[in-house]
């Protein structure tokens, strides 16, 4: 493994809407995703994690997720500002309920490239059931884990 950012959320986080970005709270990091010779340009406290060198990154997610209201959550991970659907993770809770969502995703960047990732609650999802266009809840984050690590 060739280093490693991992993120967390350890104080409830409500997010503004169904739609928003996810920033955690905190970062640790190996050097390697640190200064002008790492694979990683990411701030504390921004949902954005710009790849910025070629290889495969790995993404794992573990999230436990909470609301008032009975409804569907549903998270996804963005590239570049575009959901990868593949990697949409949805709970439906009954009101004032805990559920937990996990996401793994590898991402490759091409040479002489970048990509940012972002992680995002996603506004509307298809039941498969019904067909159906399901509009999610506005979730609060209770507690998150996110690792993003160059293999």
């Amino acid at each position: 493994m060739n280093g490693f950012i991992q993120s967390t959320i350890t104080t409830p986080l409500t997010l503004a809407s169904n739609s928003s970005a996810i920033a955690f709270q905190h970062d640790r990091r190996t050097r390697s995703t640190q200064g002008c010779d790492g694979w990683l340009c990411h701030g504390e406290g921004s949902p954005v994690y710009k790849l910025v060198k070629a290889g495969n990154y790995k993404t794992t997610l573990t999230m436990s997720v909470f609301s008032e209201t009975a409804g569907t959550i549903a998270i996804g991970l963005y590239e570049d500002g575009t959901l990868i659907p593949e990697t949409v993770r949805t709970v439906t809770l009954a009101a004032g309920y805990l559920g937990n969502i996990a996401i793994d995703h590898i991402s490759k960047v091409c040479c002489k490239a970048n990509t940012s990732l972002t992680i995002a609650s996603v506004p509307t999802v298809v039941n498969p059931s019904t067909g159906a266009t399901v509009t999610t809840l506005t979730p609060t984050i209770t507690s998150a884990v996110l690792n993003i690590s160059r293999l």
